[in-house]
């Protein structure tokens, strides 16, 4: 994806440090949405072979409000999907502009995988709709599908098995993509944290099944099981007034299910840190790296007494916590993440910052002309103006001994001209510059002092 540098400029010393900070946001705006996707994906996928197994509607009405929230449409999917993954790509490229590191290929490629997955999701999701047109197509009586469609008869079973298939072959596709696009991801951030000096040459199986991205990987799908089981709550019961559950046995269910989850998940977190903690490189380590661990373990802490809290006292209120929470700890994660790539390429970013100062220091330099009073007054004032004749204005003789020591005001006077002498008309908005006028008052003000001085400052009325 060497392509990529095509794409980049040199910046300077501050602005990266803005694309590190930017970085994690776009980050954890990615993170948190492929999580309630993915995982949103799979249980959806799961509870609706359960529900059709085992003839349950509440697991199948589960399954298409999952996938509801995990896809709501082409628009959320580009905005929190595909936009971020681009940007974190270029982001990657910029900071490591000038190197053949091969992060940005992984990116690339779980760039790709992303959209395809996505892609398959939307289908996945716009099969249930087709469902619900089959249902609702079967409660109308013989007459009434004849007012539909009078010419010709629809074939219900048929529609129903390719609802069906599209959805099965849609979603197990879909599904599958997001998670080998995170996989991919990730792989690039562990390989990211090996320095900018970690050039080319790089056994992709090698990064992708190293112990260090697998553990990655596992750490995330637990992360991802506990965004997924805080959205769940947050979107089913909080947000915009929840999806207005009326059955108490489903409502009872999403929240026992969600809370479940998110406790059983959030304990393994303290270990998943210490190890991720362990496995860094020495490179990558600073005490802001471990500050940031210990934001983290404080978080899922306060997380499991929120997810507790809803699990034993039914306060689903509680899911905008919960969920704000969730963010918090994925921030303060992709801020780790960002922390360790910039402390493990240091080197790299302070040879970036000074070859943009090499280059400003390089720029040809352009003579910049000033403003010539003397050329304003012959093209601008000439017409109505002398010094000591009247023409259609005053002899500047006249009037400018009112303004010697202040040519500020002078200045003012010719940007906004207003009548003072009777028997001269207003002077009109002469359109120039503050340069101009600065230039021009500075003229004149000069040549009537200079006449002055030799005793010529006469003027014809």
């Amino acid at each position: 994806m060497h392509f990529l540098n095509n794409l980049v400029i040199p910046e300077s010393g501050e602005r990266l440090t803005l694309l590190y900070y930017l970085l994690a946001f776009v980050s954890t705006m990615m993170v948190t949405y492929v999580s309630i996707a993915a995982v949103g994906a799979t249980l959806s996928l799961y509870f609706n072979r359960a529900g059709r197994k085992r003839g349950n509607a509440l697991y199948h009405r589960f399954s298409r409000d999952l996938i509801d929230i995990a896809i709501p449409g082409k628009g959320a999917f580009a905005a929190l999907g595909i936009l971020p993954i681009v940007t974190v790509l270029l982001i990657y490229a910029q900071l490591l502009f000038d190197t053949n590191a091969t992060v940005t290929n992984y990116i690339a490629a779980s760039t790709i995988l992303f959209i395809v997955g996505f892609g398959f999701l939307l289908a996945y999701r716009y099969s249930f709709r087709l469902e619900g047109f089959i249902e609702s197509y079967r409660k109308l009586s013989d007459s009434q599908r004849e007012e539909i469609d009078p010419a010709s008869s629809i074939d219900i079973h048929s529609m129903e098995v390719s609802a069906h298939q599209t959805r099965r072959r849609a979603g197990i596709f879909g599904t599958v993509l997001l998670w080998l696009g995170s996989w991919t991801f990730l792989g690039g951030t562990v390989s990211a944290l090996g320095g900018a000096a970690a050039e080319g040459g790089t056994n992709y199986a090698a990064v992708l099944f190293s112990w260090t991205t697998v553990l990655s990987f596992i750490h995330f799908i637990t992360a991802a099981l506990i965004i997924e089981s805080a959205a769940t709550l947050f979107f089913f019961f909080v947000w915009d007034g929840g999806i207005g559950i009326k059955d108490s046995n489903y409502e009872s269910f999403v929240k026992r299910f969600a809370a479940t989850t998110a406790l059983v998940f959030l304990l393994a977190q303290p270990l998943l840190i210490f190890v991720d903690l362990a496995t860094i490189p020495s490179t990558a380590l600073s005490g802001l790296v471990f500050g940031l661990g210990g934001l983290t373990l404080l978080v899922v802490f306060i997380l499991l007494h929120l997810f507790y809290t809803m699990l034993k006292q039914t306060k689903v209120r509680l899911g905008s916590y919960a969920f704000i929470g969730v963010v918090i700890m994925v921030s303060a994660w992709m801020a780790w993440d960002g922390v360790s790539f910039s402390q493990s390429n240091s080197a790299h970013y302070k040879l970036l910052a000074s070859n943009y100062d090499t280059m400003l220091a390089n720029l040809p330099t352009v003579a910049v002309q000033k403003v010539s009073g003397e050329k304003v007054y012959s093209t601008t004032c000439t017409s109505c103006h002398r010094f000591n004749t009247r023409l259609v204005g005053p002899p500047y003789n006249m009037v400018l001994p009112g303004y010697v020591g202040r040519l500020g005001a002078l200045e003012d006077f010719i940007t906004n001209p207003t009548q003072v002498l009777k028997g001269y008309p207003p002077m009109p908005k002469q359109g120039l510059t503050q340069e101009q006028v600065h230039a021009v008052a500075e003229y004149i003000m000069n040549t009537y002092l200079a006449e002055k001085k030799n005793g010529t400052a006469a003027y014809t009325q």
